[in-house]
């Protein structure tokens, strides 16, 4: 979700219509709108940790992997995690 406030430019219709928001009043509300797009999202988050998920790797640096999910969000991880979930899965589901 991408939030921003609105700003006036005087060649848009927007520019002159009455009743404009105080910008304080603007900054305001999209800091909740944005609080509440970081809970979705965790919420979101928490929903398909179990489930695994698809990610295209972007970066391996530092002994870290980092990419973007299938759901556009960004993923970062330790290559240490990722090898020892593929231990315990290979453990648990032999083949």
């Amino acid at each position: 979700m991408h939030v921003f406030p609105f700003s006036g430019h005087e060649k848009t219709p927007a520019y002159k219509m009455p009743d404009q928001i105080d910008s304080e009043v603007a900054k305001q509300r999209t800091a909740k709108i944005i609080n509440l797009g970081k809970k979705l999202e965790n919420r979101f988050k928490k929903k398909i940790d179990k489930k695994g998920i698809e990610v295209v790797v972007e970066k391996i640096e530092d002994g870290k992997i980092r990419g973007k999910t299938e759901y556009y969000f960004n993923l970062e991880f330790d290559i240490s995690q990722m090898i020892k979930s593929h231990k315990d899965d290979a453990i648990n589901n032999p083949q």
